[in-house]
C-alpha cells in the first residue's frame, strides 16, 4: 500500500504575525509546488496538528518559529543556518511532545550516496518532476539582486548575468 503525505510549507512571518505581500506570493508559489496548507505560527499556537516534518535550514528566529510548528510526534530535520544565528531547543518541551529535531550534513554521506542522491535528484530534473528556480539579474544590476537576496524577495537560486537581457 502506497502511503499518501501532505505537504506542509511553513512560512517565516513577522513580529505581528502578518503576512506581507512578498510572503503571501511565497505562499502562492508554494501551493504551485503541491504544500497543502501553509502554516503560520499564529495560527499553530492554537489547537491545529501541526506540521509531522519539517526541513529547516534557516535558524535564529526563523528555527524558533520553525519548531513551534512541529506537530506532536513530528520531526524537525536542521540541515543549515543561512541566517548565522543559532536557536535554542528545549529538552523537556521536545518530550512533552514527543518530537524529534536532529541535525544532517550532506558533506558527511559516503560518496555512494551523494551518487546516488545526485543521480536521483537528475533524473527529477530530466523527468519534469522538479522544477529549477532561477531569479536572473544583470550583473549592472548587482545591488538590486543583493537587495532581493537580503529582503527576502526570491525564491530558489539568483544569479548574475553579464547578459543585458537577464
Amino acid at each position: 500500500m502506497k502511503n499518501h503525505y501532505s505537504i506542509f510549507a511553513v512560512l517565516s512571518v513577522d513580529k505581528i504575525f502578518r503576512l506581507n505581500a512578498n510572503k503571501i506570493m511565497k505562499a502562492i508559489r508554494i501551493h504551485e509546488f503541491g504544500a497543502s496548507k501553509n502554516l503560520r505560527v499564529d495560527e499553530i499556537e492554537k489547537p491545529t496538528p501541526g506540521a509531522d516534518l519539517i526541513i529547516e535550514m534557516v535558524g535564529g528566529e526563523i528555527g524558533r518559529q520553525n519548531l513551534k510548528c512541529l506537530a506532536a510526534g513530528g520531526t524537525m530535520t536542521v540541515y543549515g543556518a543561512a541566517s548565522g544565528e543559532d536557536f535554542q531547543v528545549s529538552a523537556l518541551s521536545l518530550l512533552g511532545k514527543m518530537q524529534t529535531v536532529k541535525g544532517y550534513n550532506l558533506n558527511l554521506e559516503t560518496r555512494e550516496n551523494m551518487a546516488a542522491f545526485t543521480k536521483e535528484l537528475m533524473s527529477h530534473i530530466a523527468e519534469n518532476r522538479l522544477e529549477v528556480i532561477v531569479n536572473k539579474f544583470p550583473l549592472a544590476q548587482a545591488q538590486a539582486a543583493h537587495d532581493a537576496l537580503e529582503g527576502r524577495k526570491t525564491m530558489g537560486k539568483v544569479v548574475l548575468t553579464t547578459d543585458s537581457n537577464g
